[in-house]
């Protein structure tokens, strides 16, 4: 887990397009032609959290909740508030 979550602040310095789009995405959901396909895909992700780490589902939780809160910090170009460099990432 450590290692995705590093890999996902790395993500958050480098591409914040990315992130970005994530975000437009997640808020266009409720479109119906959009809906499942954004579900699913937000699925699949969760899932793959889960398979490639071997955590648990508390721990797949906790990953989840920081990419997003990751992803809006970064997106607001305000990642100085989530404190990394005190947690040594």
């Amino acid at each position: 887990m450590q290692a995705l979550e590093s890999t996902y602040f790395r993500l958050s310095e480098q591409d914040l397009g990315t992130l970005r789009r994530q975000l437009h995405v997640w808020g266009a959901a409720h479109d119906p032609a959009l809906t499942a396909t954004v579900q699913s895909s937000f699925e699949s992700m969760w899932a793959e959290v889960g398979v490639s780490s071997g955590a648990d589902p508390d721990e797949v939780r906790r990953f989840m909740a920081h990419a997003v809160l990751l992803t809006i910090l970064a997106s607001l170009d305000l990642m100085d508030l989530y404190g990394m460099e005190e947690k040594g990432c």
